[in-house]
């Protein structure tokens, strides 16, 4: 049976902001800090260097530069405040840097299931109906095929989208020193999954007067749940 959002399992929710490059992000770096820390109280900085901050609360994780901003979600059970929590992240970097315009808005959704094998990853990707393969010897060589993908965008007028769906393996490495062994356990794990990314955004001159960061974010979220079924076969 093809693939159907409900069999993939949230992996990550994604909103950019792209900006001319503004060098009040050092001025304001205090007031950014500031206004993160009131919207994540419990924010801890994983990276200060000055073209580059990084920050994470439990699913959270938020950075900024000289030109673009964005803030992501790892956590399905935060997906109902994302869009307030994402917007008033937007509306504070806009407000310190004292933005007018942006250059690119964007929201990004994951999904992902892990099969037992590749065989088994492919033949999903395989069985949503987009990719054709011919069977058969090609090229010297014969078997199954393995890591299958498909990727392209759209685009009409300053609105696009861009969608990637692939079977592929994911390693997860954590090498903890031997001092931690009576703690926790290094890890070393390949998963086959197969990955559904969508990415839809507005660019061009995006006047902020005329830009709802809450309402753009729900109503995307919206599409993207209501517009995924063709490219998964159903």
């Amino acid at each position: 049976m093809p693939l159907t959002l409900e069999d993939l399992e949230f992996s990550q929710l994604s909103f950019e902001i792209r900006f001319a490059h503004s060098y009040l992000v050092w001025d304001r770096a205090g007031l950014i800090w500031q206004e993160v820390s009131r919207l994540f109280p419990d924010a801890i900085v994983v990276n200060a260097q000055p073209n580059n901050v990084a920050m994470r609360e439990g699913a959270f994780e938020l950075t900024w530069e000289p030109n673009r901003a964005g803030i992501q979600l790892f956590d399905s059970r935060e997906l109902k405040r994302a869009p307030r929590l994402f917007a008033e992240f937007g509306q504070a970097i806009v407000s310190a840097l004292q933005l007018r315009d942006l250059k690119r808005v964007g929201l990004r959704m994951i999904h992902g299931k892990t099969f037992p094998d590749k065989k088994a990853a492919a033949a999903a990707m395989l069985g949503c109906g987009l990719l054709s393969i011919p069977a058969g010897k090609h090229f010297g060589v014969s078997g199954e095929p393995l890591f299958p993908e498909l990727s392209f965008r759209k685009e009409e007028g300053s609105k696009g989208y861009s969608v990637r769906l692939k079977a592929e393996s994911l390693d997860y490495k954590l090498d903890l020193p031997y001092v931690w062994h009576k703690i926790a356990k290094s890890i070393s794990e390949t998963r086959e999954q197969v990955t559904f990314d969508v990415d839809c955004y507005v660019e061009g001159t995006i006047l902020l007067s005329q830009l709802s960061f809450e309402e753009w974010l729900t109503q995307t979220m919206h599409v993207i749940r209501r517009d995924y079924s063709p490219f998964l076969g159903a």
